[in-house]
């Protein structure tokens, strides 16, 4: 297969889920991944207190204007855990991402 996928969602610095687990899954069934995390947390959600939460929605624009300047495109997309801003990032941008055939 060896599509381009890309992979956007949070990346849970402890606990088996999010981007660290997508990741290779999603490489082990033949996909080339590359990522756009869209937060990172210090550990998921479940089980361990009050975690850190960095918000990286200001970044996200700025690195697929990159990508466009530098003609990176995908195949594939898989979403992830968003969060609000990132769902609405998607939802207006989600088009730049459609093939043109």
């Amino acid at each position: 297969m060896n599509e381009k996928l890309l992979i956007s969602q949070d990346l849970s610095c402890v606990g088996q889920v999010s981007l660290s687990v997508a990741l290779p899954i999603l490489g082990a069934c033949g996909y080339q991944p590359d990522v756009l995390p869209t937060t990172i947390l210090s550990t998921h959600t479940g089980g361990f207190g009050n975690n850190t939460f960095l918000n990286l929605n200001r970044e996200i624009e700025k690195i697929i204007t990159h990508w466009q300047e530098e003609n990176i495109t995908f195949e594939n997309l898989y979403l992830g855990y968003l969060g609000k801003e990132a769902i609405d990032f998607w939802v207006e941008h989600i088009s730049k991402f459609k093939k043109v055939s």
